[in-house]
Parts: C-alpha cells; sequence; structure tokens
C-alpha cells in the first residue's frame, strides 16, 4: 500500500510531498514540535503509539486509518465509539462489492463530483473489512438544501432511501458506502484535526482502487483536507486578465510566462493582463507562489462544419445548391458525354484498320505484278 501512496503523490504539481516510514513504534515525528499534517496507519498499531496518534490528532492532525488486514482492523474501534468489527469475509473474484452511496459534497470526493468522473461502477472490491454501528451516511452542514438535493442526484440516490444527518463533531459520519450498505470510508472529529477510515485497503490483492485513475484524485482530496487546499485560478483563455489571488500585503511578484520571459508586477497589482499565449504561468515572490493555466477559446477547436447560413454571416459567397432532379441530370449528362468520347475512339481505331488493309491490299498488288514482269521478257526472247 506505501507503493501505490508513494506513485500517488509523486507527480503533484501543488506541493511538494515526502513521505517517511515509521518504525516500530516510534512517535517522535508525531509528536514533535512540527508534526507531519498527514498519518496513514496501515499496520497493527501498538499500545505506546495509540496515545500519541490520539494527541496528534487532538492538536490539529489528520490520521488515515487503512487497515491492511483484521488484525490491524482492530485499532477502528480506539478512534471510532461504538463502533464494532465484523467477521471478515474471504475473498472472492467472482464475490465483490462496488461504491454504492457517495458523499460528493465532502471534500474527499467533491473533486469527482462532475457526471464525467463520478462512476465508480469500474472499482472492484474484493475484501473489506465489516463493521457495525455505523451512522447513516453524512453530508456536509452550511451547504443549504440546494446543495444537498443535487449531491444525492448526482449519487443517483433518492432522497427517500438516504437519511442526511450533519457532521457536527458528535459521533461519526459515513462519507461512503458499499452498494451491500457496508461502510467504506468514515470520519471522525477530535479536537481540532480529524480521523478518516477507509475499511478497504487500495492494494490489488483486496480492490482496484489504486489501479484506477480516481485514486491519485481522491489522495489529493486528502492532501487538500490535511494541508489545506490549494486554491486555482478560474480558466482562463488567451488576452483574459489572470487575478493574482494571493494574500495582502504582499511582495512585488515576477511572473514567469510559457516562453521563459519574466514580467515583474508591483506588490499592488491585482490582476495580470499580458497572456497574450497559452501555457502555464508562475507567479513568485518573496514567500508567495501562484500558477495559473491560460487556454486557447473553446471555439479553437470546434472542428465541426459550419451551416451554410454560419458561412453566409461571416461574408463566404455560397452558390445554390442543385435540386436532387437537376444533380440526376447533370451525372446523365456527363455519362453520355463519356460514352460518346469512347465511341470517336472506336470510330478512327475502325478507319486505321481500313487504312491498313488498303496498304496492304495495294502493297500486294504492286509485288505481283513485278513478279510477273521478267517471265514476260524471257518468253519474247525465245521467240
Amino acid at each position: 500500500m506505501q507503493y501505490y501512496l508513494r506513485l500517488a503523490v509523486a507527480g503533484d504539481p501543488l506541493r511538494h510531498v515526502e513521505v517517511q516510514v515509521l518504525k516500530d513504534d516510534d512517535a517522535k515525528p508525531v509528536s514533535g514540535p512540527v508534526p507531519p499534517p498527514l498519518v496513514v496507519a496501515t499496520r497493527p498499531l501498538s499500545a505506546a503509539l495509540l496515545p500519541e496518534l490520539r494527541q496528534y490528532v487532538e492538536r490539529g492532525g489528520t490520521l488515515l486509518l487503512a487497515p491492511s488486514d483484521a488484525e490491524a482492523a482492530k485499532t477502528l474501534p480506539e478512534f471510532f465509539a461504538g463502533l464494532a468489527l465484523r467477521e471478515e469475509k474471504p475473498a472472492s473474484e467472482d464475490d465483490f462489492v462496488l461504491l454504492g452511496e457517495i458523499d460528493f459534497i465532502h471534500p474527499l470526493f467533491a473533486p469527482l463530483a462532475s457526471p464525467r468522473y463520478s462512476d465508480f461502477t469500474k472499482i472492484h472490491f474484493w475484501r473489506h473489512r465489516r463493521v457495525n454501528g455505523a451512522s447513516p451516511i453524512a453530508l456536509t452542514s452550511g451547504q443549504g438544501e440546494d446543495s444537498t438535493d443535487s449531491a444525492l442526484q448526482s449519487d443517483g440516490v433518492g432522497k427517500e432511501n438516504l437519511q442526511v444527518t450533519p457532521t457536527n463533531g458528535r459521533g461519526f459520519a459515513v462519507v461512503a458506502r458499499f452498494d451491500n450498505g457496508d461502510p467504506a470510508i468514515l470520519e471522525q472529529s477530535l479536537g481540532k484535526g480529524r480521523v478518516l477510515a477507509i475499511t478497504s485497503g487500495w492494494n490489488p490483492d483486496e480492490s482496484q482502487l489504486a489501479l484506477s485513475s480516481k485514486f491519485v484524485a481522491l489522495i489529493g482530496g486528502l492532501l487538500d483536507l490535511a494541508c489545506g487546499s490549494q486554491k486555482a485560478a478560474a480558466g482562463l483563455t488567451v488576452n483574459d486578465p489572470a487575478p493574482l489571488a494571493l494574500p495582502q500585503p504582499r511582495s512585488p511578484l515576477v511572473i514567469r510566462k510559457p516562453d521563459g520571459s519574466d514580467v515583474k508586477v508591483p506588490a499592488d497589482v491585482t490582476n495580470f493582463s499580458q497572456t497574450s499565449e497559452p501555457g502555464v504561468y508562475r507567479a513568485t515572490g518573496a514567500a508567495d507562489e501562484l500558477r495559473f493555466a491560460v487556454n486557447l477559446a473553446a471555439a479553437e477547436s470546434n472542428t465541426a462544419p459550419l451551416e451554410l447560413e454560419q458561412l453566409e454571416q461571416l461574408g463566404v459567397l455560397v452558390g445554390t445548391d442543385l435540386t436532387r432532379a437537376e444533380r440526376l441530370e447533370r451525372i446523365r449528362q456527363q455519362r453520355d458525354t463519356e460514352l460518346e468520347g469512347r465511341q470517336k475512339v472506336w470510330r478512327w481505331m475502325l478507319v486505321a484498320v481500313l487504312g491498313l488493309l488498303v496498304v496492304e491490299t495495294w502493297w500486294a498488288g504492286r509485288a505481283a505484278q513485278q513478279l510477273d514482269a521478267p517471265k514476260t521478257e524471257l518468253a519474247e526472247t525465245a521467240v
């Protein structure tokens, strides 16, 4: 599981992620003055490490419990009050579950809320830790009634089949469930931090999660929860002003354009207007950094043929279209012209053959006369 986790965070363009392995029961990295923003636990936790991790979370850390076996799953009730483990079923390739109910309002799944990316039906889970005592799936409070309805519709679950409870810090919430009703992802608020748990591993022996492109997005959402989300500028096109959304007061910026040139921007400027070419722009300052992408207009990639009316509005001269009868008549005329041309060729070939016969007949008659002439002269001499 550590191998796939390293791959998922290796190419993060927004932050540099360093993965450090805790050896045995060494709690110094999580109990030091500068603890890591995220801790992922996949193996059984000792009695000495459990209180250190609890204090780490209460101080504002984020802990992800991803037990790789039944022994490691015994840690779940230590952080989720009222949770009870059930007997784990053996894994089978023919017996798998899918993610059924998903809270797409939750920051973990928010990047995948679009209908284009919200399909999880191709990710099979062969083994998971079965638990009891889980509360209904919780939608983040403060989103409003309209956003709640949209989240239910995007998940494909009717409002009458899904009970909504706010996340208020008491108890825990189920962020996602399998299609058999078992919890898949749990969340618990603890002090200033939070604890999340996934009841199935992402290694290929237990699921296809790590082999899916959605795994990178989920890990990115987890890092946003732990480290704070990275603000990205809205979609920009060429020559659109780019907002420099950085906290004030700030230092002067140096913006590197896609062609490699640098532009100095004063500290009081809030928009960058020199977006004359597509690409990634990087704004750096003394302690500030911002990246934004400038794209070509969407119309540049539209290769669909234009209607004749649109072409005429753009000033293109368009001839009148022929009717079906006129097109058939034109085809018939072309066919007759080709046939007449072929007949002319045969006519000249026939004339050439007849001419050749005439020449051959004349040549044969002349040759016969030349053969008869010597015989006549010999007969006259004899007489």
